[in-house]
């Protein structure tokens, strides 16, 4: 009996020790999401900045550029330079902690369509702020009024349509269903910035993976999981294999059918689940440490990040 208490005893330090090492990776890998969600957001800007420098359809007299801003700065910045430009389109571009693409509009000639980077945007005479939210969600707000508008083609659309969510400034605002916003859906691999950050969601995690697999064991394989991510919460088409290698079948001058990205898109996803099979058969074999638990439940994690 003595024996027996003496184990339970000496049980009871190490699943406490546990459930602290436990508890701690799940906060330093929330907090490096949470660095690398503000990363993208900033890249993704700099990407649309670029892109629209780069479009002859763009003025760049209309456009300005602030960075990671407000509304309010945004706002008084707009004033400041419509006002000395003299233009009856001015844009003014920013990126928040919550979004990583918000333009404010000021068009004081008739409807016009505005090239944004990811979408041209239909915008009435007027001041208008526009956000493209990385869910691929528009919202367009004109005084009282906020439309709301999914643009997206997910597998899980139903958890990324935030239609009917109200995000106005104004708490009196209306809030639209969205069918009267018009827009035309620029192609990613079509562009020559914005696929850019697309193209390092599919190749940075995987050579870091494998690099990791190396170092801590085949249990690492899990990681893999962020591709079925991908996979739900994402155009699986495009990430997974349009834009990744658009370049190779651009070079050898062959065009992609829709169906054929449909199949690869899913041919893609089914080898990922095959190696993170791998890595759960490898699993009793993985070496537990406190980073290789950390670095994997941040890749498994990743795609919520990147997509909310």
């Amino acid at each position: 009996m003595e024996n027996q208490a003496g184990t339970l005893y000496s049980q009871s330090p190490i699943r406490s020790s546990k459930k602290k090492k436990s508890f701690l990776v799940l906060m330093v890998s929330l907090l490096i999401l949470i660095v690398i969600r503000f990363l993208n957001f900033s890249f993704i800007w700099q990407m649309t900045k670029l892109e629209l420098k780069s479009t002859p359809l763009v003025e760049p007299k209309n456009f300005f550029f602030m960075g990671l801003s407000s509304y309010e700065q945004a706002r008084q910045r707009l004033l400041k330079y419509s006002d000395t430009r003299a233009r009856s389109l001015a844009v003014v571009s920013y990126y928040t902690f919550l979004n990583p693409a918000v333009f404010l509009i000021s068009n004081s000639g008739p409807n016009t369509f505005v090239e944004l980077g990811r979408l041209a945007v239909l915008v009435e005479s007027g001041l208008t702020w526009v956000k493209l939210l990385p869910q691929d969600v528009i919202e367009i707000q004109r005084e009282d009024t906020l439309q709301i508008k999914f643009f997206g083609t997910a597998l899980l659309s139903f958890l990324l349509d935030s239609s009917g969510t109200e995000h106005s400034l104004d708490t009196k605002a209306q809030v639209m269903s969205g069918k009267s916003i018009s827009y035309v859906d620029n192609l990613l691999e079509s562009t020559r910035f914005l696929k850019i950050p697309f193209m390092i969601y599919f190749y940075l995690p995987l050579f870091l993976i494998l690099w990791l697999a190396i170092l801590y064991g085949k249990g690492f394989y899990l990681g893999f999981l962020y591709y079925f991510g991908l996979f739900l919460f994402f155009d699986f088409k495009k990430t997974l294999f349009v834009i990744p290698f658009f370049w190779l079948f651009e070079l050898l001058g062959i065009e992609i059918s829709d169906w054929f990205s449909l199949l690869m898109g899913i041919g893609i996803t089914l080898i990922f689940l095959i190696l993170t099979a791998v890595g759960v058969i490898h699993w009793k074999n993985f070496k537990k440490s406190f980073w290789s638990m950390l670095w994997l439940l941040v890749f498994i994690l990743l795609p919520v990040c990147l997509r909310f």
